[in-house]
């Protein structure tokens, strides 16, 4: 064999075993997801009157693109709650699904839950117990409107990902009222935190074969 059919030979070879970056992704199995709308949380923390209480919620709404789909309205969130007694000494905690979200924009939003249940131990009698938490909250924007964009990406040759974030967010005062088994809990004592978001996200996921 000849130096000429050898560089020929070695040159099929390469060729045959290289699949073009192109040919690699229309055959890669993909998966996407992109978010655009409004958003809000809060967060409460402290002790009340009769004990110590910590709260969360959080609730998105907007229109959510996933593949082979057109772009749909939707809505997500819940919340969570924590709350001890001191005299009692009973400790309650649980979470549930958001049953109120309304959003406009960066100026105010109402959230709620209703009926969700918790799980309470009482460490005097040694006993426990389920009860039903209420809570709702009123969101309102305050402060300037802060400005972020991040991106992310990473490729190993395998596996290809890409995320994009733009969002305004403000801070926002919160008005939080919390009913544990038919009892009202004081929140005028906590410290709370709260945030309105105006968003768009995204990602892609490519795993190549």
């Amino acid at each position: 064999m000849t130096l000429r059919h050898l560089s020929a030979s070695a040159l099929a070879v390469i060729l045959i075993n290289v699949v073009p970056a192109e040919t690699a992704d229309a055959q890669a199995t993909t998966y996407s997801y992109r978010f655009q709308g409004d958003t809000d949380y809060l967060f409460c923390d402290g002790f009340t009157d009769t004990g110590y209480l910590s709260l969360y919620a959080y609730c998105d709404r907007g229109k959510i693109k996933l593949p082979g789909e057109p772009a749909q309205e939707g809505e997500s969130g819940y919340v969570s709650l924590y709350y001890y007694d001191f005299e009692t000494q009973e400790e309650c905690y649980g979470s549930g699904p958001i049953s109120e979200c309304s959003i406009d924009r960066l100026s105010s939003a109402e959230l709620g839950a209703e009926g969700f249940t918790v799980f309470c131990y009482n460490y005097l009698e040694d006993t426990a117990r389920e009860a039903t938490a209420d809570v709702s909250a009123v969101l309102t924007g305050i402060g300037n409107v802060i400005r972020t964009r991040s991106s992310y990406s990473f490729d190993d040759g395998v596996y290809k990902y890409r995320s994009d974030f733009h969002g305004r967010f403000r801070q926002a005062e919160v008005d939080a009222s919390i009913v544990l088994d038919g009892m009202s809990i004081d929140t005028s004592g906590l410290f709370c935190y709260g945030e309105l978001g105006d968003v768009k996200n995204g990602y892609r996921e490519l795993i190549r074969p």
